[in-house]
């Protein structure tokens, strides 16, 4: 395939060769990612397997359609929206919050 490369418009092996390196360097960042072996934060795919981010990631979920953050401040873990927060008790050890819309 790369014997065709060089019939390409110039814009076109620019933006072959820009999509290259950026795929190059997002796989060198998930090989560095999968290698933190000292983390607290992790997340899991469809078939448990762990992988484990940088230690104190911030991670943004999307709940009702508004980003939701969630870090660590010390050794508590802080949850912030950006509309009030509704906390629903699931049990002792379980909760599940939404974000409610401001009218």
């Amino acid at each position: 395939m790369r014997e065709n490369f060089d019939k390409l418009p110039k814009w076109a092996q620019s933006k072959i060769q820009a999509l290259e390196a950026n795929v190059k360097h997002l796989k060198e960042q998930i090989a560095q990612i999968g290698c933190q072996e000292t983390t607290n934060v992790y997340i899991q795919d469809d078939i448990d397997r762990k992988i484990n981010l940088p230690k104190n990631s911030h991670l943004y979920f999307i709940v009702n359609g508004r980003p939701v953050s969630v870090m660590f401040r010390g050794e508590n873990l802080e949850i912030q929206g950006w509309q009030p927060l509704c906390i629903y008790p699931k049990a002792e050890n379980s909760f599940e919050f939404s974000q409610e819309e401001i009218k």
